[in-house]
């Protein structure tokens, strides 16, 4: 189970259930089709600014307007859910990569061989990703005259550096290429040959054809919380945009993908969670609820919000 939302003029994505429609071509002629109503229309010709939000592993029962068991706390996107439309019958593919693959390329993932063991899972070690002759989201978004920016997880393949975000149409990444890693020292477990294990630090700060480890964006990077990562790089890039410009940004927050981590000052309002995975797993959402409804309120500020297009959607559920 999935949950999708199209939020402001204006749409909310909430959850999707298993299985794959054309996702990217849909979601985005939904958000189109949602750009045209509800909320105040951008003066014509104006391009809509577009954020597209992907959680990662967000099952049906993990926001708080699903949640039968009363555990979950997301008031600011449930607040923010209202503004817009939630889409109840929008499904997604049941592993990460293939789902990703449709946002960024539009097509079935069975079309651009992610029906393999190998593409399901581009790790380290691993020659694969997503043949160079597709165009993703990044490319298109481009080439319509928006800057684009990507931020959080990839898993779509890193062979070599022409299968990485800045190569594939993004001006910029700050983010991570594998399908996991460890939410505050965003380090990966990798398997070279033989299947030896090693232990790898996978965070990159990619600007234009420069390929860097990702290290003082914001702080020492190696120490921040994923959520505060991703939601503080995208406030500082918000920052520097001039809103006359367009604006394309995938953000894949690493929330709610194990291993279940959050902050203390998170985990203690769910005390009352007996289960420790499920406790750190509300922990992580509320952390996500604050992170990802900053983002919303520093578009309010700079005087984009009345002209975006939000799409909050999850890749497969829990």
């Amino acid at each position: 189970i999935a949950t999708v939302s199209v939020l402001n003029c204006s749409y909310t994505h909430t959850h999707a259930r298993t299985h794959t429609t054309s996702m990217a071509r849909t979601a985005l002629a939904v958000l189109l089709a949602g750009a045209c109503c509800g909320a105040a229309s951008p003066a014509e010709g104006t391009k809509p600014h577009i954020m597209f939000m992907l959680v990662d592993d967000l099952g049906w029962n993990d926001m708080e307007w699903h949640d039968e068991f009363g555990q979950i706390q997301s008031p600011k996107l449930n607040e923010l859910r209202k503004t817009g439309v939630t889409l109840d019958r929008y499904y997604v593919y049941r592993f990460c990569s293939p789902s990703r693959s449709t946002f960024q390329s539009g097509r079935y993932p069975w079309h651009v061989g992610q029906q393999t063991t190998q593409n399901l899972n581009p790790m380290p070690g691993v020659a694969c990703g997503i043949d160079l002759k597709y165009k993703f989201m990044g490319d298109v978004m481009k080439s319509a005259g928006y800057t684009t920016w990507a931020l959080g997880k990839w898993h779509l393949g890193f062979l070599s550096n022409e299968y990485t975000p800045t190569y594939r149409g993004y001006d910029h990444y700050v983010g991570y290429y594998s399908g996991a890693e460890e939410h505050f020292s965003h380090e990966k477990v990798g398997y070279g040959p033989g299947q030896h294990a090693y232990t790898f630090y996978d965070l990159a700060n990619n600007t234009g054809k420069e390929v860097a480890p990702c290290l003082e964006p914001v702080g020492n990077a190696s120490a921040t919380y994923s959520s505060y990562l991703y939601g503080n790089e995208t406030l500082r890039l918000l920052d520097a945009h001039d809103p006359a410009e367009p604006l394309y940004v995938y953000l894949a927050w690493n929330n709610v993908h194990d291993p279940n981590e959050a902050p203390q000052n998170y985990i203690d309002p769910h005390a009352g969670i007996e289960n420790k995975g499920r406790r750190n797993l509300a922990a992580m959402v509320s952390a996500l609820d604050d992170q990802l409804t900053a983002v919303v309120d520093k578009l309010k500020a700079k005087g984009m919000w009345e002209n975006t297009l939000l799409v909050f959607s999850s890749d497969n559920g829990g």
